[in-house]
């Protein structure tokens, strides 16, 4: 194994030289000096191997009688000199490494996990609109303003965060715990305020005093009908209010939609092995897919290193297989976004109108560099009454 070693250092060359009649004898007495070993005549063809120092000299002593040869050299810097005379595999190699640091840096999957209630094509559409999307660059993803950003976007959602791994982005996302529901208590005094903003269209009061009137602008959280009312037999009177009030509303549904996203394609099975010092690790098998997320993972073996057999170090060999994807950049044009706009807004709509009349739509877009952006205004009329229990506290 050592002199293998040495001879891959130091270089090591392999002649072929081809013979006619008995010359083999002269041809051996002329190399004599030229320091050749492991020699030996088959027909006619003489086999020897030299020194890589030697390689020279022998060829030009051959070339000199006209003699014919063929040879082949081995060693780090026969390669290193092979590879340099390679100008194209050369650029290859550094826009190969170049083209892995590039796309290494950018999103081509994102994982949603931690939701139940909240659907994940809805995650992802807030995500968009913040500017986390397939195919975007890590470096423009702020994860501390991200967490603020989407908090206040989604109030469903009580934590979110985003980890990287590899290529693939992980949003972990931890959903707002809502008090059970309680049944209604029919004796309870409730007043009835305004669920959103509006125009009153009309108010049915059953029970319980009328704080508005038709055309009067409202707010969220306005008193509509009071639990207070005035009887004309026994003065003032405190009951649980009863009624519905129609507004004029226009709810408005906003989406954003990036003109370049990453596409998945077929699936194949690698397998990553590497080195694992506490949290450290070292990758064997070089330049692999990253893509690694819990969810593609299919087995982990790890392994102690023990030295010399018997002393176990804190070094793990792991071996990772799991499933990566083939991706690539596809470019959404205007209309493709238009119909994924439209897809989403029907979803949308068809849970909206269930508890309102559409009178009108309309519907904007606006282009950029980088995204469409499609804003629906509606106008409605909807009963915007929303019950809200009357407490009277002490002071």
């Amino acid at each position: 194994m050592i002199g293998k070693f040495i001879d891959y250092l130091i270089g090591k060359g392999y002649f072929e030289i081809s013979v006619t009649g008995n010359k083999d004898v002269q041809i051996l007495n002329l190399l004599k000096d030229r320091g050749f070993f492991d020699c030996r005549v088959t027909g006619e063809k003489i086999h020897l191997s030299c020194s890589g120092s030697d390689i020279k000299r022998i060829s030009e002593l051959l070339d000199g009688h006209g003699v014919e040869y063929k040879y082949s050299a081995e060693g780090i810097f026969w390669l290193a000199k092979r590879v340099l005379l390679r100008r194209g595999a050369i650029a290859g190699a550094v826009l190969c490494i170049a083209m892995h640091s590039f796309f290494s840096n950018m999103i081509w999957e994102i994982d949603i996990i931690g939701n139940s209630t909240v659907p994940e094509g809805e995650i992802r559409r807030t995500l968009e609109g913040l500017g986390v999307y397939e195919g975007c660059l890590k470096d423009s993803i702020n994860v501390k303003k991200l967490y603020l950003d989407y908090m206040t976007a989604d109030d469903r959602i009580s934590f979110a965060h985003l980890n990287m791994d590899g290529t693939t982005g992980v949003f972990e996302v931890a959903e707002r715990k809502q008090p059970p529901e309680k049944e209604p208590d029919k004796k309870e005094v409730c007043n009835i305020v305004a669920r959103c903003d509006g125009i009153i269209y009309r108010a049915d009061v059953y029970s319980g005093g009328c704080e508005v009137s038709a055309g009067e602008s409202v707010v969220k959280g306005q008193l509509l009908i009071s639990s207070f009312f005035e009887s004309r037999v026994s003065g003032h009177l405190l009951r649980r209010a009863k009624g519905t009030v129609f507004a004029h509303t226009e709810p408005c549904f906003e989406m954003m939609i990036p003109k370049k996203r990453a596409v998945r394609g077929e699936s194949r099975i690698c397998e990553k092995r590497y080195l694992k010092l506490l949290e450290n690790t070292v990758a064997i098998d070089g330049l692999l897919p990253q893509k690694t997320s819990g969810q593609y993972e299919r087995r982990v073996d790890e392994q102690s290193l023990k030295l010399f057999g018997i002393v176990e170090s804190p070094v793990k060999y792991v071996k990772a297989s799991y499933t990566a994807f083939d991706t690539k950049t596809e470019f959404v044009g205007k209309e493709q976004a238009q119909l994924m706009y439209k897809k989403a807004f029907e979803e949308w709509k068809s849970g909206f109108s269930k508890n309102a009349e559409i009178v009108s739509e309309k519907t904007e877009t606006e282009e950029t560099d980088e995204y469409f952006r499609f804003f629906t205004k509606l106008s409605c009329i909807e009963n915007i009454a929303l019950e809200k229990p009357f407490k009277i506290s002490e002071t």
